[in-house]
């Protein structure tokens, strides 16, 4: 007994296939955890980079401690530079606009390319999981300007799931609804 495929078919299902392989999602770390021996909580996310046309492409990953609940430090690095990311503006929507100038005071180990760290609300690093029409201009020390799209109506970048998987961690760690994430200061915390 013989079987005939339908090419139509069998070509469909290969991309099928293909297109689940190729998913940025597929190859994400889930965020890592660990208790300080202070007692602190802590949640760290994957390294993700945005939806990019180009190899520049911004890097972004978050730490948390419960030391400072409010408060995430945003590390944002460009793979293929030599000279430091000296601020980043977030835009979501008309008139949003989230400007990191100023580097945290725990900042990355050296790694293959430089990251700056930034303190940062939550609700930044929220507005980045959640918020449809976000892009992201990362501005270096010797002047070049990188653009890039964290997210809009048809595309996401691989951030968003890095930052949505982080928050998850950070809501667990905290045992706090997500309408109460960040309470207690927000932008306030930042001057702890």
């Amino acid at each position: 007994m013989a079987i005939t495929l339908n090419p139509r078919r069998s070509l469909g299902a290969l991309a099928l296939v293909l297109a689940g392989c190729a998913s940025p999602t597929a190859t994400l770390a889930p965020p890592q955890e660990a208790v300080a021996t202070d007692g602190s909580k802590q949640v760290v996310s994957a390294t993700a980079g945005l939806e990019c046309g180009q190899p520049r492409c911004p890097q972004l990953t978050a730490r948390w401690s419960s030391k400072r609940a409010g408060v995430a430090i945003l590390t944002i690095g460009v793979p293929y530079q030599k000279s430091a990311v000296a601020r980043a503006e977030f835009h979501f929507g008309g008139n949003q606009v989230v400007r990191l100038m100023l580097p945290s005071g725990e900042q990355p180990a050296p790694g293959d390319y430089p990251a700056t760290a930034f303190d940062a609300p939550v609700s930044l690093i929220d507005a980045i999981a959640y918020r449809a029409g976000g892009w992201v201009r990362v501005v270096m020390a010797d002047g070049l300007v990188v653009q890039e799209t964290v997210s809009n109506g048809e595309v996401k970048s691989q951030a968003v799931d890095a930052m949505r998987e982080f928050l998850r961690a950070v809501d667990t760690a905290t045992g706090k609804p997500v309408e109460e994430r960040g309470s207690g200061g927000g932008v306030f915390d930042l001057l702890k």
